[in-house]
């Protein structure tokens, strides 16, 4: 049939949020975006983690079951280990889990609610005191529990770095309650619940109310998401609502939208005894940095923010996503940090990773962290 029409295939990974959520958006927008012609067929993996985005996906994509495609797919590969000409059926997205055509700034979301899912998701906000004129903001901090749950047999150490503690967030999320906030902290397993007795703060992770729908229902309809780089902040991505993330590892921070708001653990020097300059990082490869361990080996002690530098990075999010007040945003600061930002993917070839810089590097960690601009 490709003389009248290509057909394409691919098996998008289901298993983990961050890439299912992201892959169909960044693939509809691309797609558009370079008028891609064809027919495009997809399938699941074995496992999905989301139940109600498999079937929201399906207004929008063309999907097989698992057990015709896949093994399409697999023998596809196979030839095209010897013949070019099959990648011709293999359907290409430039970056699956990150906007590096910056296509999101240009795009409305590509998936929609239906009415009667509209009205369920409001009924939910209602029965926890939110009308339609409520704002609410959605919480979500990394730990270990998750993976070690879900996959007991895999050792997930080598992420160590990239968790928090939730209980360094409990001051922000009380910040943004007295600025008129109900905050809903995210998740389905977790360390620890959240010890507050604000009625405005919602333990939704540890309630018994946690859904498939909800999880995607709540991103899509946030002021914000406060988060900690995890597959989880591409939920609210796709519904281009903003996400405010102090991220690990450095390299790969957000940076592709104007609707993101980045800032990341400190990096702290063993030897020199004092934090590391955004220049120093230049000279360790930052691929090795994906492992806890390594770390340590490049002289690196990661230090979590402190829960006023966290309060002060969710009140920097209310003005800039809530309120349209950029005048705490620095335009020469933030060029000198994108200048240096830069010079390190250049160098350590990390282009593949980023577009163009539209994302806002906050500027109290600016403030509280000069040499990152130095």
């Amino acid at each position: 049939m490709k003389p009248l029409i290509p057909i394409r295939f691919y098996q998008l990974n289901s298993s983990r949020i961050g890439h299912f959520v992201l892959n169909p958006e960044i693939y509809l927008c691309e797609k558009e975006f370079f008028n891609k012609k064809g027919l495009d067929i997809f399938c699941y993996q074995k496992e999905i983690c989301n139940n109600f985005l498999a079937e929201l996906f399906k207004r929008k994509l063309i999907i097989f079951p698992r057990q015709i495609i896949e093994p399409i797919i697999i023998i596809n590969n196979f030839l095209i280990k010897y013949f070019s000409y099959f990648k011709n059926h293999k359907i290409h997205i430039t970056c699956p889990d990150r906007d590096v055509n910056n296509l999101f700034d240009k795009f409305e979301a590509n998936f929609k609610f239906s009415d009667e899912e509209n009205s369920r998701g409001l009924e939910y906000l209602k029965s926890k005191g939110l009308n339609k004129n409520s704002k609410f903001v959605i919480l979500y901090v990394r730990d270990s529990k998750y993976l070690e749950i879900k996959y007991p047999k895999q050792n997930w150490g080598y992420h160590d770095y990239r968790n928090f503690n939730i209980e360094d967030f409990i001051p922000a999320a009380e910040e943004l309650t007295r600025r008129g906030f109900f905050v809903f902290r995210m998740g389905s397993i977790v360390e620890k619940k959240i010890q507050s007795k604000n009625k405005m703060i919602i333990d939704y992770a540890s309630s018994n109310e946690r859904s498939d729908f909800l999880d995607i229902f709540l991103c899509a309809k946030c002021n914000f998401c406060l988060s900690t780089s995890s597959g989880f902040d591409g939920i609210p991505q796709i519904f281009r609502r903003p996400v405010a993330s102090i991220f690990v590892p450095f390299y790969l921070i957000y940076s592709w939208s104007s609707n993101q708001l980045v800032m990341t653990k400190h990096h702290f020097s063993i030897s020199k005894k004092r934090n590391l300059k955004l220049s120093e990082l230049l000279k360790i490869d930052q691929k090795k940095l994906l492992f806890t361990s390594e770390y340590e080996k490049n002289d690196i002690k990661l230090i979590p923010n402190s829960p006023d530098e966290i309060l002060e990075f969710a009140n920097e999010a209310v003005s800039i996503f809530t309120l349209n007040d950029k005048s705490s945003v620095n335009e020469k600061n933030q060029k000198i940090f994108w200048s240096l930002f830069d010079k390190l993917i250049k160098i350590q070839n990390l282009n593949n990773y980023h577009g163009k810089y539209k994302a806002i590097i906050s500027e109290s960690f600016l403030k509280t962290n000069p040499e990152w601009l130095q």
